[in-house]
């Protein structure tokens, strides 16, 4: 039986492309050391005969979402990784068609000489490694000679003597060695049914996207005014972004700690204008957020966008669309359909849909004499915007409601019940926002999404933490986060109709820190809620088995998604634990310098 798989080629071609001068002894030494765990396909074409093996090995991993190795040793650790387990899956292929199992694998030839791979052959296998000798050829053409000349009486004869002649190395894999942490937690979720390799993969794929006003204050560029519209960030911690070159710097870094796949969320107030040059919210233009633009596509990334119907000297006694002063509701009309052009122009640049969210904070303080009229011209004032021409494919508007803010107390236009009356009316063109901030104390939007999903082909979400109010805290991996992230998966089809935002801003903390804590925290709720097993639960719920449900539901409260959630953050290329530091070290040479 022959079977011609991928041999030292790849190590001998990188090896030729290293700057330093190493000797194969000493990259697997530098490999050994290496935690990454991306893999690449050895028997693919793309590693025949590439101008680079380097850039092969990086594009494969880069092109299948793990992590890129940048180092020799990384670089080494992915082909012998690679390479090992390309030996395993053969040996498995071999033992099925011949219907026999095999205990021992002979590496003979130069093979022999790497230790390092024949140590992972080992692990990846689970058999024994005979190693030796390493010159073969030569010893077996000597060997054929002295059978023709009778030295030998025969090749059992010979074969004893040669291994009896040259040392014989053995590896085997050694028992502490069998499981990772990683491998001890894959095995004690697949006894519930999940996979989490799957889950992991999944998880990657879901866009998250990230609020550019945490990094700032929700103050933006085109304004010095202080914060309307019943919100209010509280905190002076020092390091705030002052230009947009320091608010993309500031999400650059944050965004290098993140694991996931990652969308950028953007407010109108956020305009980038060129020196000398400035124009009023009712007269942006794409070019005014092109440098947005440049920034999320040199990153691969869409962008989601909001009209900014706050903190504006339009805004006039607390309204702006259900004004009664036609001249404030027409600014605000077309200020939102140049966010729709707008938005448009994201979604054909970026090639990703933007969703566009429509929310005001218009109000009263205290009780109002008349709580339709707002209402009535709100709705004409939304009509009116979204007459723009737009590709429905390409731009998805929403409307977000809120129950209540600082200085509207008593009644806010958008109600929860205004927001899901106009997009069920309007399903064509407008979908629901929920913000779990923006309700009352004791409702939960975990248990909205499947009710909106039951008649809405697509919802969005702004993900926050409200402490007794819209207090739009750093989210946090605590049981609301995580029902929200379950009831997504559970739901048919749940994941590819929802559109996840983060919006939250705190500014007494390093502001930083609270991006990346907030969005590590989601990305967490996620892989927990991949990790479900939400089919066994579903049955059992179904079948009336309520007490195992119960118990099973609580087994899975102390399930090690930790574990999980390490070998997550490794193939995405960034720490699990320890990245505060890097923030520290920012915050050290970088925000501390700011005025």
């Amino acid at each position: 039986y022959l079977k011609n798989i991928m041999g030292l080629w790849m190590i001998q071609s990188v090896k030729k492309e290293f700057t330093e001068d190493l000797s194969f002894a000493e990259i697997c030494e530098r490999a050994s050391k290496e935690t990454i765990t991306s893999l690449v396909d050895c028997n693919d074409d793309c590693f025949l005969a590439p101008k680079s093996m380097i850039e092969a090995v990086k594009k494969f991993c880069r092109d299948s979402k793990q992590q890129v190795p940048e180092t020799v040793g990384e670089i080494a650790a992915v082909i012998y990784n690679s390479l090992a387990k390309c030996y395993g899956d053969t040996i498995e292929e071999i033992e099925a068609l011949t219907g026999k199992k095999y205990t021992t694998i002979y590496v003979v030839g130069g093979g022999a000489n790497a230790g390092y791979l024949n140590e992972l052959t080992a692990k990846y296998t689970g058999k024994k490694v005979s190693a030796g000798p390493s010159e073969a050829t030569a010893i077996g053409n000597i060997v054929v000679q002295m059978l023709h000349d009778g030295v030998f009486k025969d090749l059992p004869e010979a074969r004893t003597c040669v291994g009896k002649s040259f040392d014989v190395k053995i590896y085997e894999k050694m028992e502490e060695e069998k499981m990772t942490r990683y491998e001890s937690a894959k095995e004690i979720y697949a006894k519930l049914g999940v996979d989490t390799d799957a889950a992991i993969t999944k998880c990657k794929e879901i866009p998250v996207s990230l609020h550019c006003w945490q990094g700032d204050d929700v103050t933006g560029f085109d304004h010095d005014g202080p914060l309307t519209g019943g919100i209010q960030t509280t905190g002076n911690y020092p390091g705030k972004a002052r230009t947009p070159e320091e608010l993309l710097a500031d999400m650059d870094k944050a965004m290098s700690l993140m694991p996931g796949k990652k969308k950028i969320n953007v407010h109108a107030c956020y305009a980038i204008f060129e020196d000398g040059e400035f124009v009023d919210r009712d007269k942006l233009e794409p070019k005014h957020f092109q440098k947005w633009v440049d920034f999320a596509k040199e990153r691969g990334m869409g962008l989601d966008f909001n009209p900014t119907f706050f903190s504006h000297p339009m805004v006039k006694d607390g309204l702006t669309l259900s004004s009664p002063d036609e001249e404030v509701r027409n600014f605000w009309i077309e200020h939102g359909k140049a966010c729709i052009r707008i938005s448009q122009y994201f979604a054909e640049q970026t090639g990703v849909p933007c969703v566009m969210n429509i929310w005001t904070g218009d109000g009263f303080k205290d009780i109002p004499a008349d709580r339709m009229g707002p209402r009535v011209r709100y709705k004409e004032s939304i009509d009116a915007i979204l007459s723009e021409p737009f590709d429905t494919n390409l731009v998805k508007p929403c409307v977000e409601s809120k129950v209540f803010g600082i200085g509207v107390e008593a009644y806010t236009v958008g109600s929860a019940e205004f927001s899901l009356s106009y997009a069920a009316m309007n399903k064509d063109k407008c979908l629901p926002l929920m913000d779990n901030g923006h309700y009352h104390p004791t409702e939960v939007v975990s248990d909205k999404i499947p009710a909106l999903l039951t008649f809405f082909p697509e919802i969005a979400l702004h993900v926050t933490r409200p402490i007794r109010w819209d207090s739009d805290h750093v989210v946090l991996f605590d049981d609301e986060t995580k029902e929200i992230a379950k009831e997504i998966v559970r739901c048919e089809n749940g994941i590819d109709r929802t559109y996840i935002a983060l919006d939250y801003f705190d500014a007494s903390i390093n502001r930083i820190s609270a991006w990346v804590t907030g969005f590590r925290s989601f990305q967490k709720a996620l892989l927990d809620a991949l990790c479900q097993p939400s089919e066994m639960l579903k049955e059992l719920q179904d079948t009336n088995q309520m007490s195992k449900k119960m118990v099973v539901m609580e087994q899975c409260k102390t399930l090690p998604i930790g574990d999980v959630w390490e070998e997550y953050c490794r193939q995405c290329g960034v720490e699990a634990e320890g990245w505060f530091d890097d923030i520290q070290k920012y915050e050290d040479e970088v925000l501390s310098k700011r005025a």
